[in-house]
């Protein structure tokens, strides 16, 4: 064989040979990490997604569990279950039908929803139709109310600490887009009682399409197997993940659609439902950057194997080592050394190719940094998912200790109504005995013992009236009530308590705008303030300071009480004991259309407290 003959075959095989090596391993390596990137990049976001709506829905479900958990549902009249019914229903925004039914399903007080679309604070409900409400009783998992009412009952414990959950199957229902599920909690083992309330899963929906944006397909499976929520592209198959139901999780599923399309996809369970999530997306997204280095490997390939050609025919001698180390780089190449260069010197030929292999190396070696970007844009992505689920971990524990503060407010109302009814019988005999002795003696002290006992049964009479409603209670004439100066009634009571507070080292001081009218009760709304700041002074311990500013805002009067001190103790026996003061002031706001906004948690150093009345 002739020397050039040769030297083009040689020529061929040192460029083309580790080339081709190069190209394929680098093909092979790239397709490999970016399937597993992607793989456990969906691994992590099927189990994110899984948690998050396990805690949506163990917070939704605990709600309804704690109201049922605060009542007696089975000694309640049909006006107090219709009652606790609007409470459930005005707590939980997801909640669009409440029933109190038995264990075959049967409605024992009628159903609460709306049948056109809520304005105010139920702007969020939705109007339910007959055939919604129908597809709803329906659905409830009749069976599985009786086996968990009968093991409830049977086990021995005190109900109220193992009371069970029932999460039914999702659907769609007449005039919906978005499935809902029912949600069913067992009240009284021994009288059948049950609660149960329709729950809507836009939720799970929203934070899909989010998911979806970035062209994967998301999916939530039911117990059955069966599609409950879906977004995006419609890759995913049930039938490849029931195998791992109910309680499994996958990584790195792949499969073909029935159109052909391969798919790589990850599963993981929603605890106690028997629901999973799926992710999916086509392996060609993934395969991408391995195709363009494919593409463009074949393409220096033929460029350097028609350049290997030309200088093999026209130039034999002198050849040799220029070849040798060009065939010497391109193998530190296919070791891995990407971006290594060879120096430009000899024949046209030979620097010509010496070019096109420089601009091979630099190319993989961009195309390898710009795959390691990639991968940290994945990493960031991740960072922020946990970020958004932190937060939300948050505003649920923030709701949680707001609804156990409803919770207290309501169980102080319970024991006023108590108190109010065993003291009203005392005090009337008390009225009686004393007029009985005034007209037998001219005693002067018998006369205030019965002004006394009369203010004492205007107390016990308020706290009735409060009392008859979860809701604040109508006056007894509107048509009594006055318009008030909002300030200069606060300023009247400040100057009726500064002196005991002073005596015990709390300072009051105050800067309210002048001229705000309201329309109320004097009377009433003097004694809720009264009552508000004798238990705000609860919390002090070691003196401190209350300050009180407010005015005209957004059609409202606003008064805002901050107090400060040494130390706050929201665990001290005075301010446990406030909570009656509270409940009067916010019965008393809520009677005038207003309200008391309160804080939460274990407020250390200062606490505000806002009064809120629609201005006259």
């Amino acid at each position: 064989m002739r020397l050039r003959t040769r030297l083009v075959l040689l020529i061929i095989a040192v460029s083309l040979v580790p080339l081709g090596i190069l190209g394929f391993g680098a093909i092979q390596v790239s397709v490999g990490r970016l399937t597993q990137t992607v793989a456990d990049g969906q691994a992590r976001t099927v189990d994110q997604l899984a948690s998050e709506i396990d805690l949506w829905l163990q917070f939704e479900v605990s709600q309804v569990s704690e109201h049922v958990d605060a009542f007696t549902l089975a000694r309640l009249n049909d006006r107090k279950l219709e009652g606790f019914q609007r409470l459930v229903f005005q707590q939980i925004v997801d909640v669009h039908i409440v029933a109190i039914v038995n264990d075959e399903g049967r409605e024992l007080s009628p159903s609460l929803f709306l049948d056109q679309p809520g304005d105010g604070r139920l702007n969020q409900k939705e109007a339910v139709s007959v055939a919604r409400l129908t597809a709803f009783r329906a659905a409830l998992p009749v069976e599985r109310m009786v086996a968990e009412l009968e093991a409830w009952g049977a086990n021995g414990v005190d109900p109220a600490t193992n009371r069970p959950i029932i999460v039914g199957q999702p659907y769609i229902p007449p005039g919906r887009k978005l499935p809902v599920v029912p949600v069913v909690v067992p009240a009284d083992p021994d009288a059948k009682l049950f609660v149960a309330v329709e729950l809507a899963l836009d939720r799970i929906d929203t934070r899909f399409r989010r998911t979806a944006e970035n062209g994967v397909n998301v999916v939530l499976l039911d117990a059955s197997g069966q599609v409950a929520v879906q977004r995006g592209r419609p890759l995913i198959e049930p039938k490849r993940f029931r195998v791992f139901q109910p309680s499994s999780s996958c990584a790195e599923v792949q499969y073909r659609t029935q159109a052909g399309l391969e798919v790589l996809g990850a599963c993981a369970p929603v605890e106690g439902t028997g629901w999973m999530v799926v992710v999916a997306e086509p392996m060609s997204a993934i395969t991408q950057a391995g195709e363009e280095i494919r593409n463009r490997t074949g393409f220096i390939s033929v460029v350097a194997a028609i350049v290997s050609i030309l200088i093999g025919l026209l130039f034999s001698s002198g050849s040799a080592e220029r070849i040798t180390r060009v065939r010497d780089a391109a193998l530190a190449v296919a070791e891995g050394e990407l971006g290594r260069t060879v120096a430009l010197g000899g024949v046209s030929e030979i620097r010509d190719l010496s070019l096109a292999f420089n601009f091979m190396s630099r190319r993989l070696s961009s195309n390898q940094e710009r795959i390691s970007t990639q991968q940290g844009e994945i990493s960031q992505f991740n960072e922020e998912l946990q970020r958004q689920l932190h937060a939300q971990e948050a505003e649920l524990n923030e709701a949680h200790k707001r609804l156990l503060q409803s919770s207290r407010l309501a169980a102080v109302g319970e024991m006023g109504a108590g108190m109010a009814h065993e003291l009203n019988n005392p005090l009337a005999g008390i009225l009686g005995l004393v007029q009985i002795l005034q007209m037998k003696s001219d005693e002067p002290g018998l006369t205030e013992i019965e002004k006394q006992a009369q203010r004492c049964r205007e107390i016990v009479q308020q706290l009735l009236r409060f009392s008859r409603s979860s809701a604040a209670p109508a006056p007894l004439d509107e048509g009594d009530w006055a318009v008030v100066d909002f300030s200069k009634l606060v300023q009247e009571v400040l100057a009726l308590v500064k002196g005991p507070f002073a005596a015990n080292g709390i300072e009051i001081t105050s800067a309210l705008t002048e001229g705000v009218l309201v329309r109320g009760d004097a009377d009433l709304l003097s004694g809720a303030i009264i009552q508000l700041v004798n238990s705000i002074r609860g919390a002090c311990v070691g003196g401190g300071a209350i300050e009180i500013t407010g005015g005209e805002m957004d059609g409202l009067a606003r008064v805002d009480l901050r107090l400060s001190a040494r130390a706050i103790d929201p665990h001290s026996d005075d301010w446990m004991a406030s909570g009656m003061g509270f409940w009067l002031a916010r019965q008393v706001l809520a009677q005038h259309g207003g309200g008391l906004t309160e804080p939460v948690g274990d407020f250390k150093d200062a606490a505000t407290w806002t009064i809120r009345i629609p201005l006259n």
